[in-house]
């Protein structure tokens, strides 16, 4: 595989990302795929679900043993995954995590993404960024950063249902990487492909330019979005598609822009 990064300071940073994001990707596929992908409801109302804490688990152990110093913000806490009643759901995460760690302390994974103090360099983590999409079996993201002194210096986006083409088959999905100067880069999640230099649209006729928005209407105001198409006389549909994956949309030059109103 092309590594774009490997004389970059932040290389091993990079490489730790890319190996715990495409780890999560395919438990996650794992989980869309087969009888787990139920889901609890949390207290904000928003479902969490077998692949939301096992993405969580793999990833914020791959962080902490290559950088134990470093706090993770995460998404999830295994306080509801503990709950009486949810013993079930705790081993089929368990299971799940098992078939990438040996022995795997999910519980204590999961909670390493607790981190509440403010520090100079620290991780942030989506585990399944677009849960409803993935119950529907559609799109989600797994979404990674790396924040130093106030700045995102690294990121990796998995799409896992994504593949090299919007609207084409799904394949290997997609892996989406960028370093700070570096521009971004995108590659198979599955499998060893070769890391590609992608770039945004240049079109700048509005006629000619397309759009992203959220898929649930609870995101984003689809009547606005048209009614603004219509003004700005803009013939091609909307690509609407849950989750941080749209931002993949754009940064590979497939629609202009995302918009949500």
């Amino acid at each position: 595989m092309s590594t774009f990064w490997r004389n970059h300071t932040l290389a091993n940073e990079m490489q730790t990302a890319l190996a715990a994001v495409r780890q999560a990707g395919l438990l996650c596929r794992t989980v869309q795929a087969g009888i787990d992908a139920g889901a609890l409801t949390k207290d904000d109302k928003s479902p969490v679900t077998v692949a939301d804490f096992g993405s969580q688990a793999l990833i914020c152990r791959a962080l902490g043993d290559a950088f134990p110093d470093d706090p993770v913000i995460g998404e999830e806490d295994s306080a509801e995954l503990q709950a009486p009643g949810n013993e079930k759901m705790l081993a089929r995460v368990i299971s799940h995590v098992a078939e990438y760690a040996a022995d795997p302390d999910v519980c204590a994974w999961i909670d390493r993404g607790g981190a509440k103090t403010y520090s100079p360099r620290f991780w942030t983590l989506d585990p399944i960024d677009g849960t409803k999409g993935f119950l529907r079996g559609d799109q989600y993201a797994i979404a990674l950063a790396l924040i130093i002194d106030g700045r995102i210096e690294l990121a990796v986006l998995g799409c896992p249902n994504l593949g090299p083409a919007l609207g084409g088959d799904r394949g290997a999905g997609t892996l989406m990487a960028a370093i700070r100067g570096l521009g971004t880069w995108q590659m198979p999640l599955v499998g060893e492909g070769e890391a590609v230099r992608v770039t945004v649209s240049t079109e700048q006729d509005p006629v000619r330019i397309r759009f992203c928005e959220s898929f649930e209407a609870a995101h984003s105001a689809h009547g606005d979005s048209a009614r603004l198409a219509a003004r700005l006389a803009i013939a091609a549909e909307p690509a609407r598609l849950d989750s941080q994956a749209k931002y993949a949309v754009v940064a590979r030059g497939e629609a202009e822009a995302y918009l949500r109103l």
